[in-house]
């Protein structure tokens, strides 16, 4: 009797630990496919957002501190609520600026301008704002937007404008067409080309080239070229330089 006893204690004991060494098994083994399953649902949630950013070029500043070229502006707006601060200086003017995104429509700014060579009234306060009416929802159409320069101040640069422009990205190259009155007269151009855009070294990826026609001028006569060309680097989200 003591002899059975022993044999079935012996077989529970056996028993007990070959079933827990198959439901730690299977522990581990559901553990690996979960895990499994979280890592592939990891990178399909990272790609599916991937997806959803939506592509486009480099945005840039003009002297107005609105998104454009030099003086022209383009029809592209910035990323919703961002504010952005602006300093120019050139041999005939200086301009010290801020903009800012309301909404994805809605840009405005505000520019303290001092024009040398002028002996009286040679500083100006501007204020601006532009308005997308179409935006790159659409993809065979291309962006367009109204605005207004200098409508307060003391009518130096005053203009109203309306201009389109449309991004290529196989090409990164950008374009813009516009018409305006006063300060802008008639027909106005501008390009920017980022061909570097998808290079791994950073100086590369962000540097553009932009060229534009513009067909004003303002009070103190500065704006004599029509056709401005020159280099604009975007140091990461904060901070943009041109030449």
């Amino acid at each position: 009797e003591c002899f059975v006893n022993s044999s079935l204690k012996m077989c529970c004991a056996i028993f007990l630990v070959g079933a827990s060494w198959i439901f730690a098994e299977q522990n581990s083994f559901c553990l690996e496919k979960f895990e499994e399953n979280s890592f592939f649902h990891d990178l399909e949630l990272v790609e599916k957002i991937h997806e959803e950013i939506p592509d486009r070029l480099p945005f840039i500043y003009n002297y107005s501190t609105l998104g454009g070229y030099f003086h022209t502006p383009s029809a592209r707006m910035d990323a919703t609520g961002t504010l952005a601060a602006n300093i120019t200086a050139t041999s005939s003017f200086q301009i010290y600026g801020v903009g800012f995104q309301f909404f994805d429509r809605i840009q405005v700014s505000a520019n303290y301008h001092i024009h040398k060579g002028i002996k009286k009234q040679n500083t100006d306060r501007i204020a601006n704002i532009k308005l997308g009416l179409i935006q790159d929802g659409f993809a065979y159409l291309p962006s367009l937007a109204v605005g207004i320069d200098d409508f307060i101040g003391i009518g130096g640069v005053n203009s109203s404008y309306i201009v389109m422009s449309k991004q290529f990205l196989p090409l990164n190259v950008e374009c813009s067409l516009g018409w305006g009155r006063k300060r802008l007269q008639g027909i106005f151009a501008g390009i920017s080309c980022s061909p570097f855009r998808k290079s791994e070294k950073a100086f590369l990826k962000n540097l553009s080239l932009i060229a534009e026609y513009d067909s004003g001028s303002d009070k103190s006569h500065s704006l004599k070229r029509k056709i401005n060309t020159g280099l604009v680097f975007s140091a990461g989200d904060y901070f943009q330089f041109s030449i």
